[in-house]
């Protein structure tokens, strides 16, 4: 199948690689990517791993982990993650989350490029072999949140769900949000 957008770097499939590597040592790495341009030739555009964004295990909330130093209010980017779920009493179960960043102040070329791209990312994924992974896109730093992954079909239950380590419980409307209630005080692993 053809895309269309931008390729996936080399340095970006290695990275894919040692997350892979890194998930089955039991660790919960992380990384951003974005679009480099090329100065003289657009079709040398890549995406590329962000400079000092990978993380070899994030310990909770991934998603606030990365959102204020990476998630810049006019640049697109993505964001390849583990997030650790759970039913309410159930095991925890690491699924990668693949974020699309796409705020609404970046330039109207970038979005496009970058949304075109987004399918390079993830046949790259699933060519590294990560399985099971969730996309979702954001465009708004209030939308980042775990409420705004509401919408991942991974978390299709009514009962209360630990994401990461947080106890998130539906309500009206289809979103979640973090429940404090009484009988919410502990989490369970």
């Amino acid at each position: 199948m053809a895309f269309s957008g931008i390729e996936v770097s080399q340095a970006t499939k290695d990275i894919f690689d040692k997350i892979q590597t890194l998930r089955k040592k039991g660790k919960m790495p992380g990384c951003v990517f974005k679009i480099v341009p090329h100065e003289k030739n657009i079709k040398q555009n890549s995406i590329e791993p962000v400079e000092a964004s990978f993380q070899e295990n994030i310990e909770t909330n991934g998603l606030e982990f990365f959102k204020e130093p990476y998630f810049k209010e006019d640049e697109c980017c993505y964001l390849l993650y583990y997030s650790s779920i759970a039913a309410e009493g159930k095991k925890e179960n690491p699924i990668p989350l693949l974020i699309h960043w796409s705020p609404d102040a970046a330039k109207i070329r970038y979005k496009m490029l970058s949304a075109s791209s987004l399918d390079h990312m993830k046949s790259a994924v699933e060519k590294a072999q990560i399985n099971g992974c969730h996309c979702t896109s954001f465009n708004t730093k209030n939308d980042v949140s775990l409420n705004g992954l509401s919408s991942l079909k991974c978390l299709g239950t009514s009962r209360p769900v630990i994401l990461d380590g947080v106890r998130v419980k539906k309500i009206k409307g289809g979103e979640y949000k973090e429940d404090k209630s009484e009988d919410g005080k502990e989490c369970h692993k």
